[in-house]
């Protein structure tokens, strides 16, 4: 039986594809992962923990010598970008509800188009 390819997936279950011979990946996953790089468990920032996480991640990769402090700042950059959407969606949407006997009910408004 073949071992099989040692690549994660997002969601945290790993590739079923067959390794190559010699190698720890399939020809997929072999291909796409540069030898020496490293892989870096980020999570999609969809709250403001997560961005936290995301943080705390690049700052565990910088001190264990995986990435580069130009790396680092560069991702540092990506969460504060992600930081600030996540707070501009939150008033976005703090903006479309009232306040009626106790309740926040959503208006009827219809959100700012974004210039694409």
């Amino acid at each position: 039986m073949h071992p099989l390819c040692q690549h994660m997936t997002p969601n945290g279950k790993r590739c079923q594809s067959p390794a190559l011979n010699g190698t720890r990946f399939c020809d997929y996953h072999g291909r796409r992962i540069r030898p020496g790089a490293s892989s870096i468990p980020f999570v999609f920032p969809q709250d403001l923990a997560s961005v936290q996480h995301n943080l705390h991640v690049i700052l565990m990769a910088l001190q264990e010598g995986s990435i580069s402090p130009s790396t680092a700042q560069s991702l540092i950059r990506v969460c504060r970008a992600a930081s600030a959407n996540l707070r501009a969606a939150a008033r976005e949407k703090r903006k479309h509800r009232k306040c009626i006997d106790g309740e926040f009910r959503i208006r009827r408004t219809a959100l700012p188009e974004h210039p694409m």
